[in-house]
Order: C-alpha cells, then sequence, then structure tokens
C-alpha cells in the first residue's frame, strides 16, 4: 500500500499593523511613496528608528486598500 504524504499546511495570512489612528502631515513623503509603488512592485523604506516609515507605510497600504502588493517588513539593524 503507498504512503501517503501529508497534506500542505495553508498559506499563513500575514496582516499589516494597523495604520496609527491619527496620521498627519508627511504630504510629501506620501506621494513618493504612492508613485513609487506605482512604478514598480519593490520600495524601500529606509531611515533611523524612530522616524514613522511603518507608520507612513501602514497609512499608504490601508489607503490602498491593504493590497497584497504592499509588504512591510520591520528589521532591526545595526552597523
Amino acid at each position: 500500500m503507498p504512503r501517503r504524504s501529508k497534506p500542505k499546511p495553508p498559506p499563513r495570512r500575514w496582516r499589516l499593523p494597523h495604520p496609527p489612528p491619527r496620521f498627519t502631515g508627511r504630504a510629501e513623503e506620501r506621494a513618493w511613496l504612492e508613485a513609487a509603488l506605482d512604478r514598480g512592485p519593490v520600495t524601500v523604506l529606509a531611515g533611523p528608528a524612530g522616524i514613522g516609515k511603518t507608520a507612513l507605510a501602514t497609512v499608504v497600504a490601508a489607503e490602498r486598500g491593504g493590497v497584497a502588493s504592499c509588504l512591510v517588513v520591520s528589521a532591526a539593524a545595526r552597523d
């Protein structure tokens, strides 16, 4: 009798962090990010900790309907 392989687990679904409840300003950065996402599938937001990269990304992602093409990756990095 042939062995049955284990069924594959369903793909994981990742949820974006919720955007901040109050997010004002940053119109120039928002416009840049929107244009960058329209140009291609990969966009990098880089900068020091605490300047609002994740907040900006989650606000723009929420405005775009949380589409799968918007990915937020948060990682601690050191020189």
